[in-house]
């Protein structure tokens, strides 16, 4: 574990602490066996903001190696994920216009659910991707996908074999990169003339909004904001020229980059960074007043687990995503409380979460328990979830989702 003294936007060492998460285990990193409650590791993990640029990050960072090498999150799992991915390429189609034949990019393409929607409309795509064992998932399916992590290195080695691109897509990226000059850097490298490179990233006005304190484990590194986003580009001589609000991971931007610094601008970017300045998010006294807020949600879905746990109620999880684990570890949650967590992952089943070693069992198990409550931690697919167990909801399991203040629904 390296501790971050340099901001990863302007460089400054001066920080203000948000929230202190104590030490956490890694949210990936589940356990095969309680035995390896004894071997488990934890490490620091703090949320901050820069003093001089007002850039939110976390102050310490893990070896993106341990991290992303091995990967248990696939994208093919959510209906919901299959979904967008078609209405992505169709919104490719009409909003930049990209034809049959195009050549496409993903950088941490996963398991290849993207690059199967663009092939089956008629591009060429191909992706970089760091986890060797979801890189071969999607190798296996045909889609050609390069093992290793994106840079400007590797983006030279890219541009040798395939020349440049039309489009280069990084979904859900720019915050977990370490290395943000190369992604940057390496991005333009492949980008043909007027080409465009879109990314999305869960939106920092909506994790302050909706006090999306979760989001926050060792895997994301970075929290953006759009003006986070165009002090980058503009270091690397790209525009920002238009910008959507989209729904995935809870509250997301599309964010739509060219290197032809020419190109009208649309009145969508001044309308979000409006927005941005609206709630005053760039601004150290509004992070303070978001701890607050993160303290008061704690209190309330502790005194829920408590009060249904005394009554003799069963509780389950839903989603052994990386965003519960750092719910449930920063709010001390354990295994007397919860019982199980489901998932439809199964790379997890039967495994231990992190840090609260609650074991983890496929979506049959949980429905035959039949629980009293569902805590959503996956919440951001809440919709999905009460469509696909309305069985459960119809006989009296009552759901809860927990942000911004836990709820039922």
């Amino acid at each position: 574990m390296n501790k971050r003294f340099n901001c990863r936007l302007c460089g400054s060492t001066k920080f203000t602490e948000i929230l202190d998460y104590g030490n956490v285990a890694l949210a990936d990193s589940f356990l095969r066996s309680k035995n390896d409650i004894f071997l488990e590791k934890k490490y620091s993990l703090k949320l901050v903001i820069c003093d001089i640029c007002l850039h939110v990050q976390i102050e310490n960072q893990i070896s993106p190696e341990l991290l992303f090498s091995n990967y248990v999150w696939e994208t093919s799992i959510s209906n919901s994920i299959i979904d967008y991915c078609k209405s992505f390429v169709s919104d490719m189609s009409a909003n930049i216009k990209i034809t049959s034949g195009d050549k496409i990019l993903e950088i941490a393409s996963n398991d290849g659910t993207l690059l199967q929607e663009f092939i089956n409309q008629g591009f060429r795509a191909i992706g970089v991707d760091p986890a060797k064992n979801i890189s071969e998932i999607a190798n296996s399916k045909g889609l050609k996908t390069i093992n290793m992590f994106f840079n400007y290195d590797t983006a030279k080695m890219i541009r040798d074999e395939f020349d440049t691109f039309e489009l280069v897509v990084a979904r859900n990226v720019v915050g977990h990169t370490y290395d943000l000059n190369g992604l940057f850097s390496g991005a333009k490298h492949l980008m043909r003339n007027c080409a465009t490179l879109i990314l999305e990233f869960p939106h920092l006005m909506t994790m302050f909004n909706e006090v999306q304190y979760d989001q926050v484990f060792h895997e994301h590194i970075g929290y953006h904001s759009l003006d986070s986003i165009i002090k980058i580009t503009h270091k690397y001589s790209l525009k920002v020229y238009r910008v959507e609000k989209i729904k995935l991971h809870g509250g997301s931007l599309r964010v739509y980059i060219t290197n032809d610094i020419y190109k009208l601008q649309d009145i969508s970017v001044n309308k979000i960074i409006d927005e941005e300045l609206s709630v005053n998010l760039i601004s150290i006294k509004s992070w303070m007043e978001f701890k607050e807020r993160v303290r008061i949600q704690k209190f309330e879905l502790l005194n829920l687990i408590n009060y249904f746990t005394k009554l003799g109620k069963t509780i389950v999880g839903y989603g052994a995503s990386g965003k519960g684990q750092s719910m449930i570890q920063y709010c001390g949650i354990n295994n007397e409380q919860i019982k199980l967590i489901a998932d439809k992952s199964l790379m997890k089943k039967d495994l231990y979460t992190p840090g609260s070693h609650i074991k983890v069992c496929d979506i049959e198990t949980m429905r035959r328990l039949r629980p009293d409550i569902i805590i959503i931690f996956t919440w951001n697919q809440f919709e999905e979830i009460l469509v696909q167990e309305k069985d459960l909801k119809n006989s009296g399991t009552k759901f809860i989702h927990p942000l911004p203040i836990p709820h039922f629904i």
